[in-house]
């Protein structure tokens, strides 16, 4: 009898760890695809540089930064799937009309979802990538999951970085009723247009020891770092335009930060309002209070080597406007 009932307490005990180990797993599941988001980012340490290229008519000043981190890679189209997903359950947004709008305060478009060129659907609720997009050399698809998202708005980019924040247990930068970013969270959020071409143009961070303005982020040879006009039809690459497209992040070579593609694939939202640049010099700035434009960098896949590929390169659009060849990376407090 004793060994029956120690054999039934055995029992008892296993399915009891069994169907803990069980919920345990249903409860990671409810949390979407968020285990799936992997970020990463590279320490950028401070220093002063003089932004700005006088190539291009620029007034070139002395920046000088605190230290920060920024993203390794373009934000990719798994990522925005992943982090969107999470969020759409969360009930952060919702999906009207093919566009992905938020749902408070001073609602905007995130995802043209009805433009031909976007990697991303939306169907029975779930976001997911494309598969009828890309070009593998053979007429056929190629899985585009890993190539930087485009067609995402401003406020898109701005809208993931807060909800990654929050999957990661960070402070979210941005307050999503007026889109105002508070610089001293923890959390995620795009980078200023100095901390762009500073971390584009770093080499060891010694004043005056940075690439010139108008060479390429880790190389003076546009073909070692870059996806651009002369090599962006090399397969396989998401066909976002005739003969040519994006190609997968991280396959050239980084600068030297270990970090890919500054210079093409896609250009890349950054935080700042669009304005001229001021002739004194500045500390941590990060742009006029408003505007209509929001600045871009770092050239894309159309970018020209003499263009707009150099690091120096500015452009800017209206934040709720999206295009085939503007996506974004992160950055953050160090």
């Amino acid at each position: 009898m004793k060994e029956q009932s120690l054999y039934k307490n055995r029992l008892l005990t296993t399915i009891f760890i069994l169907v803990l180990i069980l919920l345990i797993i249903g409860c990671s599941s409810d949390n979407g695809d968020q285990d799936n988001v992997e970020h990463s980012v590279e320490s950028v340490p401070g220093g002063t540089y003089p932004m700005g290229y006088v190539g291009v008519f620029e007034a070139v000043h002395d920046v000088t930064l605190s230290s920060f981190s920024m993203g390794v890679y373009e934000v990719t189209n798994a990522q925005v799937v992943d982090v969107f997903n999470w969020a759409n359950g969360q009930g952060k947004f919702q999906t009207v009309n093919s566009l992905t709008v938020t749902n408070v305060g001073n609602s905007q478009e995130l995802l043209d979802l009805d433009d031909p060129h976007c990697n991303i659907q939306y169907s029975g609720g779930t976001f997911s990538v494309r598969t009828d997009l890309g070009d593998d050399g053979s007429g056929g698809s190629v899985d585009i999951s890993n190539y930087p998202c485009a067609e995402i708005t401003w406020y898109g980019a701005v809208a993931f970085c807060n909800y990654l924040s929050e999957i990661e247990g960070l402070t979210p930068c941005y307050d999503l009723s007026n889109w105002s970013c508070n610089f001293s969270a923890n959390g995620y959020r795009l980078p200023t247009e100095a901390e762009w071409e500073y971390a584009a143009r770093y080499i060891d961070g010694q004043y005056n020891n940075f690439r010139a303005g108008d060479s390429f982020s880790g190389s003076d040879s546009p073909g070692e770092v870059a996806w651009y006009i002369d090599n962006s039809s090399e397969t396989p690459h998401n066909d976002i335009a005739d003969g040519s497209g994006t190609h997968e992040v991280g396959l050239k070579d980084p600068n030297e930060l270990n970090i890919y593609d500054m210079s093409g694939n896609v250009n890349e939202w950054c935080y700042d309002w669009s304005a001229a640049y001021p002739i004194s010099p500045q500390t941590n700035p990060t742009g006029p209070e408003s505007g209509t434009a929001r600045s871009i960098r770092g050239g894309g896949i159309g970018a020209a080597a003499d263009g707009s590929l150099r690091t120096s390169w500015r452009y800017n659009a209206v934040p709720d406007e999206s295009m085939n060849d503007v996506g974004f990376r992160v950055a953050k407090r160090p």
